[in-house]
């Protein structure tokens, strides 16, 4: 089954390069908050978006915020409903808009809009072949790649933080994609047949310290917006039961809601009228109802893909392979432990950290990284215990591999 992981190099701060490893990132959810520090998380939150409204123009918003979560940073330029777009991707959030009102829930986003393969797969499929040599050598920016550029924009919105990079910078990010060789090999501690990474050929520039250059785009304008009698003002944290209860009031109706979402905060600005409030009430207080999600195997596609474009895909990649070829990864060679490991030392050693024996079997196998590259750094916060956040920096090259 194909799938995909991710590789993102952070460092602290007072590092001045890229490190040599990630340091260890705190949980998400280290630390159930007591009321006086989330009193400090709504602050921060309530600020931001008022911020980004101010900026944006928006008149209207309700945001379905998480608390544990790193609160979104606001800019200062303003893009219009692109922002808004990668905003939602960056909080984890799907984005409507309903009469003028923007709209930010966890209900209905769709993960695999971020995680699957095919997109990826597509953009190397629809390339022709000088394209992809430059694709795989200096790389392309999103910009060149058009509107398979603008689809990849979901992969690279990872936090709020990468978000407001990309709208300052996104047609200008760097992108490249390269052969990345990968072994099967049956784990001896658990019996499970294992897909890794048999080293990383990179024949890519170097990490960019310094940032791309600005591109931001013509902002696109918002819907309208339609006021009502329902007015929140410039913008507060509530729960779900205080949004509710306003809208009680004001309109003299009673609205139900799911009593596990009764204290759920979120973020409320502007005003609306009975009709708009009950769509966006529809949006924000309803539960994610339980569904299978079955993953699509795409291996037959990323194999018939390598078969056609290994030969541009891979041309720097060759005389990096140990004497392998290409060939032998997209047919699924199947060699020793011990043949493996005669073609390089860090090989052999690596086998050995994995409890293999030279007498056990791997099967070789194909697979693509892709590399995105916005340039310098970018500061992300976790919540931690006491209230506080831990900040890290991280760098703005991201790299999704596929196998």
């Amino acid at each position: 089954m194909t799938s995909m992981f991710l590789m993102m190099t952070s460092l602290m701060l007072s590092q001045s390069g890229p490190p040599a490893q990630s340091p260890e990132l705190p949980s998400y959810y280290p630390h159930v908050a007591t009321p006086e520090e989330l009193t400090t998380i709504y602050r921060d939150w309530e600020e931001a978006l008022r911020k980004i409204c101010d900026t944006e123009g928006i008149a209207a918003m309700v945001f379905d915020i998480e608390p544990t979560y790193q609160h979104v940073e606001p800019w200062t330029k303003r893009y219009g409903a692109e922002a808004m777009r990668l905003l939602g991707y960056g909080a984890k959030r799907r984005w409507v808009q309903i009469d003028g009102v923007q709209v930010f829930t966890r209900v209905g986003f769709d993960y695999r809009a971020t995680r699957s393969t095919e997109t990826l797969l597509a953009l190397l499929a629809g390339l022709d072949e000088e394209s992809l040599k430059r694709l795989s050598s200096e790389g392309l920016s999103l910009g060149d790649l058009g509107s398979m550029g603008d689809a990849m924009l979901p992969y690279l919105a990872w936090d709020p933080a990468m978000a407001k990079i990309l709208l300052d910078r996104g047609p200008n990010v760097q992108v490249q994609a390269q052969f990345a060789p990968q072994f099967a090999y049956r784990d001896p501690k658990t019996g499970r047949v294992v897909t890794d990474q048999l080293g990383f050929v990179d024949t890519g520039p170097p990490w960019s310290q310094s940032n791309v250059p600005s591109q931001p785009r013509e902002p696109v304008p918002y819907e309208p917006h339609r006021p009502g009698p329902l007015d929140f003002g410039p913008g507060k944290v509530m729960t779900l039961r205080e949004f509710k209860a306003k809208a009680q009031a004001v309109f003299g109706t009673v609205y139900e809601i799911d009593a596990r979402l009764m204290t759920a905060p979120v973020f409320v600005r502007g005003s609306m009228s009975k009709e708009t409030f009950e769509k966006v009430y529809q949006e924000v207080a309803s539960a994610q109802h339980p569904v299978e999600i079955r993953p699509v195997s795409q291996d037959d596609l990323l194999r018939e893909l390598l078969e056609t474009k290994a030969g541009s895909l891979a041309q720097d990649a060759k005389d990096k392979l140990w004497g392998l070829s290409p060939d032998d990864f997209i047919q699924g060679k199947t060699m020793t432990v011990g043949e493996l490991a005669k073609l390089d030392p860090s090989i052999s050693e690596y086998m050995e950290s994995l409890g293999l024996s030279p007498s056990d079997q791997v099967q070789l196998k194909p697979g693509v990284i892709f590399t995105f590259d916005a340039g310098g750094t970018r500061t992300i916060g976790f919540a931690n215990a006491g209230g506080k956040r831990i900040y890290y920096g991280a760098s703005n090259r991201i790299r999704l591999g596929i196998r």
